[in-house]
């Protein structure tokens, strides 16, 4: 085997490596995605069916910090900040109870947080 290729495809595996945050021999290779802190999915309790459009509301706060989310068309609203901590999750929706979720802990390793998926099934008033 050439030496050109056999170092091509030595390059190629560590970069197929490194972006699959794969822990080497210099260490974890970080990657530069930013993962959400928390994934939370929207449904009602008795269907199932995501509940999505105007109206829905999820609201996440943690000691320094407060942020008002929108649930995508899936009904699945994610906090994309690498941001660690505790949690607290309000959902609002017209003609639904509001459902909150307190003590969330979110986490990380030495690259990221360890994105936490919550499950709001919310129950119709």
């Amino acid at each position: 085997m050439n030496n050109r290729i056999a170092a091509g495809l030595v390059l190629g595996l560590l970069n197929v490596l490194a972006a699959c945050d794969a822990v080497g021999p210099f260490g974890r290779a970080c990657t530069d995605e930013l993962r959400p802190s928390l994934r939370i999915a929207v449904s009602d309790s008795a269907t199932a069916e995501p509940l999505t459009g105007h109206g829905v509301r999820v609201v996440t706060t943690t000691r320094t910090f407060v942020d008002t989310l929108a649930v995508d068309q899936a009904g699945v609203a994610a906090l994309g900040k690498e941001r660690s901590g505790r949690y607290r999750v309000q959902v609002d929706a017209p003609g639904y109870h509001t459902w909150v979720r307190e003590g969330i802990n979110v986490t990380r390793d030495e690259c990221h947080v360890i994105t936490v998926d919550v499950k709001a099934r919310l129950q119709s008033q």
